[in-house]
């Protein structure tokens, strides 16, 4: 149980030995979530879809020059690929 706390779940072999920069993919990744993000949020309450990016990109920059709470976890130690 989440107990009113963000869980989030990652394949960090997503973009592993692949023909292309993994940082760039990660970024493509994130980008394309955030648009899916705006076009919920733009439907659903009528918000400008461009708005919502705008802020969403805001927000993220702000967190990521300052975060307002540290991160906590980690990662399965196990290699699905054998590596």
């Amino acid at each position: 149980m989440a107990k009113g706390g963000e869980w989030v779940s990652l394949n960090p072999y997503l973009y592993r030995n692949r023909d292309f920069n993994e940082e760039w993919a990660w970024g493509v990744f994130l980008s394309d979530a955030v648009k899916h993000i705006a076009n919920a949020v733009s439907e659903l309450s009528g918000k400008n879809k461009q708005q919502v990016i705008d802020d969403i990109r805001t927000s993220f920059e702000a967190e990521m020059a300052k975060p307002t709470s540290e991160v906590r976890g980690g990662i399965l130690k196990s290699d699905p690929e054998g590596e």
